[in-house]
């Protein structure tokens, strides 16, 4: 009977496995592409936002072919334009994600969301040898693989074009690394450490909140000596291969500036606390519903969460519950403390917060394998955990199984392009149309990458015509049958309604989101 039980929660966690590994490439090309992936394919393809504003936004009419082309790579850049495109505009994001997207463009692939969702697969072999150096049990592997195979987070990252899906993978393998080092002081594990290290430092700059975390371990665990040098000399080392980037990054760092102006937006600590919550919540249970709907379910679900760090340290060793503590306050509080005292809204975002929400998963899986090994062989409790361990099953797979025909979910930033399918599916369906759009900041700050999103769901022969204030040049009413106007600034909505000839009439509006059909009117 013990045997048996055993051999069904294995192929209980291969069936959660196959099926997350199946759900991160399902419908993936369906999914609408918004500002920041825009974004990342105009990096990877080698271009800058300003020579993209030069070329098209001069009031010459295009097509939407001709402004796809700044969303691949073709010869007309290469691998250092791409480098150079994050140096000059975007220092903040490390370039390796990027130059492995344009890699695996200019091999054949077609979609860098793909190549997302194959770097995804890396959160399994980096659990599987986490929860092997943190708590020696290939239980609390099989669980914690099983977690993150059926996490509604970890399934939206893997199909978008950013670099989160690596990140994710790196962080486990890392942590994974770091210990087996401690374990095994060898040059070649503390060597495989560095390597590791460095890789995530160029994946994403916020994995040196990690390293920081480390040193604070090896204080805690009163490690030998050699062990703390060894711990330092590789670490410095790490830091130093990422070091032409840290320069790069100072020296462009007005450039960063006002790209991370939202991040300083005003918010107080209950708005916080309800988006920290809800974010946490998100890695098990996801159904695209804001904060303000949040139930019983959830709150019973973050119950058991919060539960499991206290199950963690009364029943793991001192060093296994330190380092997961360690990783989730070295990943959350320094943007939290930051916000609170501040202002501003880093930690609302849960990718930034990403070290700090794995140590959560970690502790629900060590509780989970914990748990169920124990009422295997115990009948005491056995239908509780059971049902606990179905119920987080459930909301995974559930909202895993709601996001993947989903055209549209709230990590594709709602402010930014949630209504371009209405958009879209408007000026496809209209006769011969044309699509004007301006250098509004209405939706985004990064206007050419408003447009750029939402190309990507424009037939490839729609027109184009794109303005800056003031170029406001005569409308060909003629050449075509139907003339829109995407989200407006104030001041081409007013240079419109001045032409004694032109009308607007508004013929979708959500929030933000407008287009305006311009009529025009006979003159007597």
């Amino acid at each position: 009977m013990f045997h048996r039980q055993i051999r069904w929660m294995v192929a209980a966690v291969l069936f959660l496995l196959a099926l997350g590994i199946v759900l991160r490439f399902a419908n993936i090309e369906a999914k609408t592409y918004w500002v920041d992936e825009a974004y990342t394919l105009l990096r990877v393809a080698g271009y800058t936002e300003a020579g993209v504003i030069e070329k098209t936004f001069n009031g010459e009419i295009l097509r939407v072919a001709d402004l796809q082309k700044y969303q691949f790579p073709n010869g007309n850049t290469s691998f250092a334009d791409t480098w150079r495109s994050l140096a000059v505009e975007s220092p903040q994001h490390p370039p390796l994600f990027y130059l492995m997207a344009r890699a695996w463009l200019q091999i054949g692939f077609d979609s860098v969301r793909s190549l997302s969702a194959v770097l995804s697969l890396l959160v399994f072999p980096g659990m599987a040898w986490l929860g092997w150096e943190l708590f020696r049990s290939r239980w609390v592997a099989m669980v914690g693989m099983a977690l993150l195979a059926i996490s509604p987070f970890h399934l939206l990252y893997a199909q978008q074009a950013k670099e989160y899906s690596l990140w994710t993978g790196l962080l486990l393998l890392t942590h994974a690394a770091f210990l087996r080092a401690l374990r095994i002081p060898r040059w070649r594990n503390w060597g495989i450490y560095t390597g590791l290290l460095a890789v995530s430092f160029y994946t994403f700059p916020f994995s040196g909140f990690m390293a920081i975390a480390y040193a604070i371990f090896i204080f805690l665990q009163a490690t030998p000596k050699k062990q703390i040098i060894r711990y330092f000399s590789t670490t410095v080392l790490a830091i130093a291969l990422f070091s032409p980037w840290i320069e790069i990054t100072f020296h462009h760092f007005q450039q960063v500036k006002p790209t991370l102006a939202w991040t300083s937006q005003d918010s107080n600590i209950t708005f916080l606390l309800d988006r920290w919550f809800l974010n946490l919540s998100r890695f098990f249970y996801d159904f695209n519903e804001g904060y303000e709907n949040s139930h019983l379910s959830i709150i019973l679900l973050l119950l058991v969460v919060f539960y499991s760090l206290y199950f963690l340290y009364r029943h793991s060793s001192n060093p296994t519950w330190q380092f997961v503590f360690l990783g989730i306050a070295l990943g959350g509080l320094p943007l939290m403390i930051l916000d609170i005292l501040s202002g501003g809204l880093r930690s609302v975002q849960p990718r930034y917060l990403l070290p700090a929400y794995l140590g959560f998963q970690i502790s629900v899986s060590y509780l989970l394998a914990t748990q169920l090994q124990t009422t295997l062989s115990h009948q005491k409790h056995r239908g509780r955990w059971f049902a606990i361990a179905l119920a987080f099953t459930l909301s995974g797979v559930g909202s895993c199984l709601a996001i993947v025909p989903a055209e549209f979910w709230w990590n594709q930033g709602p402010i930014k392009s949630k209504y371009n399918p209405e958009i879209a599916e408007i000026v496809n369906q209209a006769s011969h149309p044309l699509l004007i759009a301006d250098d509004s900041t209405r939706l985004s700050d990064s206007f050419a990458c408003r447009i750029l999103a939402l190309s990507h769901s424009l037939r490839p022969n729609i027109h184009l015509l794109l303005l800056r204030q003031p170029n406001f040049p005569p409308l060909p009413t003629t050449k075509f049958d139907n003339l829109f106007i995407f989200s407006p600034a104030p001041w081409l909505s007013q240079a419109a309604k001045d032409r004694p000839n032109l009308t607007l009439q508004t013929i979708f509006h959500q929030r933000r989101f407008h287009l305006l059909q311009v009529q025009t009117v006979s003159q007597p």
